[in-house]
């Protein structure tokens, strides 16, 4: 299936004659194309020729009018097509190529989307807390986990909503989304890593630490060092 993106195991062989373009050919042209992969798995070669009005003209491979022999081997394949151009032989080298049927594929987005709407409500759900409720923000872990949960609400709703935005078909948008994305994937990590820092500074190293604006600082690492990352 030259489809699904298989890899090109074959050098590519031209066959012209001047300038006239060959095709529609009542006799089928035979042409052996030696491999560059061998592999003793490789199964269903594929005879290509190079289109170059497929994808908007920027060419791609196209089986139309070329068939493979069966006496095709593992070191080269031998064609027979009704034109003459550009040929190459594609095939699905094992796992290249995904296994995933479409059906799995929806079950599979379907649970993500899921997964990723049950985190984004509890995120909230603990932001919402912590904002109704003063005293349970007043200490420093609660601000750190106000900000954690911050960040996974965020992650989570760019990602539910990147597939909506998608598609509008707005190159502009899809470069935000990605943005967005990433920044907010390492500013989750960073402030799991802020974490694990208050936690050894409250626990290892209880005494004489005392660190002037600790909360703003970091805030400037969790959400400030990533920015030119992201872009």
């Amino acid at each position: 299936d030259t489809e699904a993106h298989p890899n090109l195991t074959s050098y590519v062989v031209a066959c012209s004659i001047g300038n006239i373009t060959i095709h529609d050919l009542q006799d089928a042209v035979k042409i052996t194309i030696k491999h560059t992969i061998k592999h003793a798995k490789i199964q269903e070669p594929t005879c290509v020729f190079w289109d170059m009005n497929k994808n908007n003209g920027h060419g791609g491979w196209n089986s139309t009018g070329c068939v493979a022999q069966s006496d095709s081997n593992e070191n080269e394949t031998v064609c027979l097509c009704n034109h003459l151009t550009h040929f190459g032989v594609l095939m699905d080298l094992p796992g290249t190529v995904s296994q995933i049927s479409p059906e799995n594929t929806k079950v599979l987005t379907f649970i993500t989307y899921i997964g990723c709407g049950i985190s984004a409500i509890f995120s909230a759900a603990t932001l919402l807390t912590y904002i109704a409720f003063e005293k349970l923000r007043r200490d420093y872990p609660s601000k750190i986990l106000m900000n954690l949960s911050t960040a996974l609400l965020c992650l989570n709703l760019v990602f539910l909503l990147d597939g909506w935005v998608a598609s509008f078909n707005v190159e502009g948008l899809c470069i935000a989304i990605a943005a967005l994305l990433h920044y907010f994937l390492l500013a989750t990590f960073t402030w799991m890593g802020l974490e694990a820092v208050h936690m050894y500074i409250a626990l290892v190293k209880v005494f004489n630490t005392y660190i002037r604006r600790y909360i703003l600082k970091f805030c400037i690492i969790g959400w400030g060092k990533y920015c030119l990352y992201s872009l």
